[in-house]
């Protein structure tokens, strides 16, 4: 399954960091791998490190659901505004799998203030293109939160 928001992404790339070096770490202190005699590293550092990169990898994970709670509970009960498509970009930088995600970047106005939003990651080519109108769901009382109907 593929990751909903970027925090979800970063939670996979954290998990597997921190699971090797914990396991790393952990395997030296076992000593079965055995570091180099004049190495100057300690290898009690390398759980140190994978329990921290863990940490981060649950925090984003945590992340990650609240944002896909707070997008569906917008989409529900959230104000329905039109706003433009400003772009829509492929990120060649950030792959999973064999698939390159898009980013739909949009602005919308709300009570004489203009405000930026972007969906993505979006696994396929979305729909909308550069200058289309879409419904974007605000909350009223921090219209800074949005989220585009797709």
């Amino acid at each position: 399954m593929k990751p909903r928001n970027f925090w979800e992404f970063y939670a996979r790339l954290f998990f597997i960091l921190g699971g090797s070096f914990l396991l790393i770490g952990l395997l030296s202190q076992a000593g079965i791998m055995k570091m180099k005699p004049g190495a100057h590293s300690d290898p009690r550092v390398f759980a140190i490190i994978g329990c921290l990169f863990l940490i981060v990898a649950g925090l984003s994970q945590f992340m990650g659901a609240y944002m896909v709670k707070r997008d569906k509970l917008l989409l529900q009960t959230g104000t329905p505004i039109s706003g433009t498509i400003v772009s829509v970009k492929q990120l060649q930088f950030t792959r999973f799998s064999t698939s390159y995600p898009y980013v739909v970047y949009f602005t919308y106005e709300w009570e004489g203030m203009q405000y930026k939003g972007r969906i993505g990651p979006l696994w396929s080519i979305p729909s909308l293109k550069e200058n289309d109108n879409g419904t974007i769901y605000i909350d009223a009382e921090n219209p800074k939160h949005s989220t585009l109907k797709l």
